[in-house]
């Protein structure tokens, strides 16, 4: 059984979110930095058909997808921090039960219990399988409308 964490437990915890924060924070302005002076560079190549664009490109994508990422990550941070500030932090979002300790401990901004965690990642899973399949065309699909 789980029972409630005291203030000292919620102390130390609210200490590695609030460092966590700061981490996230920096890498996002650092993200943010580079990608401004990749793109100043892109804007004043004066050769378009330089080989080395379609890395920087790649590479643009990637900072986008991790800025993306840690930006997402800061949220439940946030959301964790907001949590400790409510009295609720500890209470799984989704079905109000105690998140175990030890998940706490390997991830304090965790916002659901173990079980419940699982099912949004099965429904995510569902759901990004669902939207990658194509649909299948329909009787009359396949003739215009003259025909």
């Amino acid at each position: 059984m789980v029972t409630a964490m005291d203030t000292d437990t919620i102390e130390a915890f609210k200490q590695r979110l609030l460092k966590k924060r700061r981490g996230l924070l920096q890498s996002i302005k650092k993200s943010m930095g580079n990608s401004r002076s990749s793109d100043a560079r892109l804007t004043f190549e004066i050769v378009q058909d330089n080989p080395d664009r379609s890395v920087d490109e790649l590479l643009k994508h990637v900072d986008s997808h991790v800025l993306g990422s840690k930006a997402a990550e800061l949220e439940c941070v946030e959301r964790a921090l907001n949590k400790i500030r409510q009295g609720t932090y500890g209470e799984c979002e989704s079905c109000a039960s105690l998140i175990a300790p030890g998940r706490l401990e390997v991830s304090p901004d965790a916002l659901y219990c173990v079980a419940c965690q699982g099912e949004r990642e099965d429904r995510q899973r569902l759901d990004s399988v669902h939207a990658d399949k194509p649909e299948h065309p329909g009787p009359g699909s396949y003739l215009d409308d003259d025909e």
